[in-house]
């Protein structure tokens, strides 16, 4: 009750378990979550989920070097319809930085993708650093048309990749290696994308 109108959370500590969480899911207009660096479970961060689904407020989630969690941890992410902004990074338990029950695929690829391009069909921001995402997964990225930010350092995606967004129409950003983006992809992304940027890490 005391954090009735609270809309933005931000915490960072190994101190933090499982019994935080389940404070958060009282705060109904809860719109904005980052949790790092802390000691949840995936029982943790599932009830977490649906208890913040109730609310339907959600829009920007970061869950990032939670070394606890698995590819369990967001198989009810569907469940967050609002969800505009997804970032699940530095997690060494899980596989990749999309989960394999939100997308119904036991191994990282196109598929499993797809599988959350249909889940989260509104995402503006998606993290996919330090992952297995490949060229082929951007197929699926690139039907993602409010798509804003892309962040893929880390990845072996390359000029290839790059050609999938082709019609990504809002696209601003889209953070890369520079090992993998040749002077020739990046004329062309920039060709396609006169008013975004092409960030080589």
């Amino acid at each position: 009750k005391n954090h009735a109108s609270l809309e933005s959370v931000s915490l960072a500590s190994k101190q933090l378990t499982d019994a935080s969480l389940d404070a958060m899911t009282t705060m109904p207009a809860l719109n904005r979550l980052c949790l790092m660096k802390s000691q949840f479970s995936d029982e943790g961060i599932q009830r977490l989920i649906k208890g913040l689904a109730k609310t339907n407020k959600l829009s920007s989630l970061e869950l990032s070097v939670l070394p606890n969690i698995t590819d369990e941890a967001l198989r009810d992410l569907k469940q967050l319809q609002k969800l505009s902004m997804l970032q699940f990074n530095n997690n060494p338990n899980s596989g990749a930085s999309v989960l394999r029950y939100v997308l119904g695929e036991s191994k990282f690829g196109p598929k499993a993708i797809s599988a959350l391009v249909d889940a989260c069909p509104k995402l503006q921001s998606l993290s996919l650093a330090k992952s297995s995402v490949v060229n082929d997964d951007l197929l699926s990225i690139g039907k993602l048309e409010e798509l804003q930010w892309l962040w893929l350092y880390g990845t072996k995606v390359g000029d290839e990749g790059l050609t999938h967004l082709d019609g990504l129409k809002k696209l601003q950003t889209v953070y890369i290696n520079a090992a993998t983006v040749s002077e020739e992809g990046e004329r062309r992304f920039k060709e396609k994308h006169p008013n975004a940027n092409l960030n080589k890490n």
